[in-house]
């Protein structure tokens, strides 16, 4: 990105190559994953003429062959039971088709859309959250 720095115009062949490192691939995934794991996150994101909280969900697996993959990382406007069926279809159009365990927070819309949009799939609080809830529960001095 140092041509960018300096103000000399890119090609399209330099742009093409330059930036190909984190322009993300629209792929066809597996049609089976064992695990998935999904959550969200906020960030701060420019919108128009301010900047405002945007909900930024993820869902990451494990494949069949045990390699890890991130799905998606897609900018919503929040963290709803209306963002996660979005999503997960999503993950369909793309060939997913079985999911057996899913894990993330405690979020009911994300338990719902993931019992909607994979039948059969387990559920299973992830364990992280899980131990930073009941540690928000007790005091300094017992830790």
């Amino acid at each position: 990105m140092e041509r960018a720095a300096s103000c000399q115009p890119f090609s399209q062949r330099s742009m093409k190559t330059e930036t190909l490192w984190f322009v993300p691939a629209i792929s066809a995934l597996e049609e089976e994953y064992p695990v998935l794991w999904a959550d969200a996150l906020y960030e701060k994101a420019r919108e128009f003429d301010r900047v405002v909280g945007t909900a930024v969900l993820a869902v990451e697996a494990v494949g069949m062959q045990g390699l890890v993959h991130i799905l998606v990382v897609e900018p919503m406007a929040e963290e709803s039971g209306r963002t996660y069926p979005g999503l997960f279809e999503g993950l369909k159009d793309r060939g997913v088709r079985k999911v057996w365990l899913v894990a993330g927070d405690a979020h009911k819309g994300l338990r719902k859309a993931v019992s909607t949009a994979f039948l059969g799939a387990g559920w299973q609080r992830c364990k992280v959250r899980f131990m930073r809830d009941i540690l928000s529960h007790c005091l300094p001095t017992t830790l």
